[in-house]
């Protein structure tokens, strides 16, 4: 856990938190696939705070009329989607969270976070908008073409 925090605020990540906050969630760390750790914050209360973006996920039928045709497909996951949303200064108090070590805050949208996958997939969707034969849901992005050359020009 201590790797992972020093990780996290060697990137800019969180940092930390000084001065009275009304707001302290607790930490929950759950193990990765791959054996790596991933930090949450357990953003309960918090949640009940933020105000929804609403920025809707494609429907099924959206993405098949999408990728009717094509016969090439590539998937890019992004990696961390969440960790490369800044917050404003103003906000960063919602999501500071205890440690052995004191309180830390997040300066990067956090895990937990209930407006988190609709920011993902709005700031996404729209540096992808000019974009050709790709769609993204969340973190993924999907690239499409009829032909390998329609495919790699995407």
């Amino acid at each position: 856990m201590e790797a992972k925090l020093k990780q996290l605020e060697d990137q800019d990540i969180i940092e930390q938190a000084t001065g009275p906050t009304p707001w302290v969630s607790p930490l929950v760390i759950v193990d990765k696939p791959n054996g790596d750790v991933r930090l949450c914050v357990n953003m309960c209360k918090p949640n009940k705070a933020l105000c929804r973006t609403h920025h809707p996920y494609p429907t099924s039928e959206e993405i098949l009329q999408d990728l009717k045709g094509a016969k090439f497909f590539s998937k890019i996951d992004l990696k961390e989607c969440y960790h490369q949303i800044g917050l404003a200064e103003s906000s960063r108090h919602l999501t500071t969270f205890k440690t052995h070590v004191g309180l830390c805050h997040y300066k990067h949208l956090p895990y937990g976070a209930s407006v988190g996958s609709e920011i993902c997939q709005h700031v996404i969707g729209q540096v992808l908008e000019e974009c050709q034969n790709v769609r993204n849901i969340a973190d993924n992005i999907l690239a499409h073409g009829t032909t390998k050359e329609e495919h790699d020009r995407s």
